[in-house]
């Protein structure tokens, strides 16, 4: 079964964390036809402006991010980009109905924010797909992991042969999250892509924070379950 993990987003403490990853989930899952996008902002957008969650990251430097990733003899797909690549305005002007932001959402900047992190998923999702028609493959099985999770212990409880629906990875016993998933091919689109249009097509479902709509585009696609022991590394 061909899979491809997806590393994705501000780099943050993934220069600390990827080892961790690499030890207990990738090696654990993969085989010698996985592939690894790596898809990594070396700037982060700062304090989140929201109580508990004012963090301060340091601009990574991209020689040092290349050379970790270069240490594992991996295929693998390098996407190391100095900031966002697309403006916050630019992001503003596509959403199809401002009203249905509200709360946390209600300010551009933190809309934009939550933008960003979708972009990030169908930018990936546009990159797996060119990959494969270069390439000639279909990857059957997709996970995703965000760059700053330590993980202390390897994955289990989990069966990739026959699953149906995207495993969002419980953080805590009963605490979900949008930090890990492991998505079948049949919800690619729903993961990747229709995240970002959500913002271009919905009309009248009000959201307040990014997970929501995270959990809204796979609504009933998906289960929990308690996969490993892993955390977001601060800074």
């Amino acid at each position: 079964m061909d899979k491809i993990f997806i590393i994705c987003g501000n780099s943050r403490t993934f220069l600390e964390c990827f080892d961790s990853c690499y030890k207990n989930i990738i090696n654990e899952i993969g085989n010698k036809n996985s592939v690894i996008l790596f898809y990594l902002k070396l700037d982060d957008p700062g304090p989140k402006g929201q109580d508990g969650w004012n963090y301060n990251y340091k601009k990574n430097i991209k020689t040092q991010i290349e050379e970790k990733i270069d240490t594992y003899k991996i295929n693998k797909i390098k996407i190391i980009l100095d900031t966002d690549e697309i403006d916050d305005k630019l992001l503003i002007k596509e959403v199809h109905n401002r009203n249905i932001f509200i709360k946390f959402l209600n300010e551009d900047s933190k809309l934009a924010r939550a933008m960003q992190c979708h972009y990030n998923l169908y930018r990936c999702g546009e990159i797996i797909k060119e990959y494969e028609k270069v390439n000639n493959i279909i990857f059957n099985t997709f996970v995703y992991i965000r760059p700053d999770l330590y993980f202390e212990k390897k994955i289990v409880n989990y069966n990739l042969e026959n699953f149906n629906k995207i495993i969002v990875a419980l953080k805590f016993k009963n605490y979900k999250s949008d930090l890990f998933a492991i998505i079948p091919r049949k919800y690619f689109k729903e993961f990747f892509i229709d995240r970002f249009l959500f913002y271009k097509t919905n009309t009248n479902y009000k959201v307040s924070n990014a997970e929501e709509i995270y959990f809204k585009t796979i609504s009933n696609k998906y289960i929990t379950k308690y996969l490993t022991k892993y955390s977001i590394k601060r800074s």
